[in-house]
């Protein structure tokens, strides 16, 4: 399917082209020239349309500004008529995209995140939400954010990975061979994976993870995280892992632990 890949506080976003009927410089229209943070509508085709910066509504942006690169975006129905307006900061253009790069928000997510983004789109560098026209749709006849039930998916309809072994047959080998190796003693030995959690102290005492390694299967060292909107405290956004979305939790947030800034080694 063909995509159109934008962005609206520094979050990439994408929306089947199909769902879009026109993309007009945000300076040409009606109305000023920054994003609307209120209640705004504008006049278009001889409709009034609700204008929506998503970016907005989810408090990523704090004040209004004037990108000029600045989109409207008028996303239709299923007849092909606009049923509102979406602003975007930027327009990056529009991609193919095959069906194994879309695949489905984790369940970690609240359901007003999988109701407005039920996918991700994997691009070679980011992963982009993909918006459910659907849930804009409602958007624009008034129902609020944080009631609303989950959507069903639009129509690109996320893949679900293969699930290969998350291990490569060499590190596989190599794992078990650590695992089934003999002690001095005869007994199998145990190897663990320990690490720092993320806090100066907890009542006056230092904080590790400790997890065996039939745990784990690869650790990464600082991935590249896109930030999820209304999502828990503890879900930090989520992430690419061979070929596959995962969520970024944090085991701190996630005991009730207050987390430190400071950077742990790896």
């Amino acid at each position: 399917p063909k995509m159109i890949l934008f962005q609206s506080a520094n979050v990439p976003f994408a929306i089947e082209s199909s769902h879009v009927s026109d993309i007009r410089p945000a300076n040409a229209m009606a109305i000023d020239p920054k994003p609307p943070l209120g209640k705004t509508t504008i006049d278009t085709m001889g409709r009034r349309l609700k204008l929506i910066d998503f970016a907005g509504r989810i408090k990523r942006r704090s004040a209004p500004s004037s990108p000029p690169q600045a989109k409207i975006m008028l996303v239709k129905t299923v007849n092909g008529t606009p049923a509102m307006a979406l602003w975007a900061d930027d327009v990056d253009g529009e991609v193919d995209a095959d069906i194994d790069q879309v695949q489905a928000m984790p369940q970690v997510f609240a359901a007003a995140t999988r109701s407005y983004f039920p996918s991700v789109l994997r691009m070679e560098s980011r992963l982009a939400l993909m918006f459910n026209a659907q849930a804009i749709a409602k958007e624009a006849s008034g129902h609020p954010i944080s009631q609303r039930p989950n959507q069903p998916s639009q129509t690109v309809h996320a893949a679900e990975p293969d699930r290969p072994n998350a291990m490569s047959p060499e590190s596989q080998t190599k794992a078990g061979a650590k695992q089934r190796s003999p002690s001095q003693d005869g007994k199998s030995a145990h190897q663990v994976l320990i690490f720092p959690a993320r806090l100066s102290t907890h009542q006056n005492r230092s904080v590790y993870y400790l997890f065996s390694l039939r745990q784990i299967v690869d650790v990464l060292r600082q991935p590249t995280t896109q930030w999820i909107p209304f999502g828990p405290s503890y879900a930090k956004g989520i992430a690419e892992w061979r070929g596959r979305i995962l969520p970024v939790l944090s085991l701190e947030q996630s005991l009730g632990m207050k987390t430190s800034d400071q950077v742990m080694p790896l």
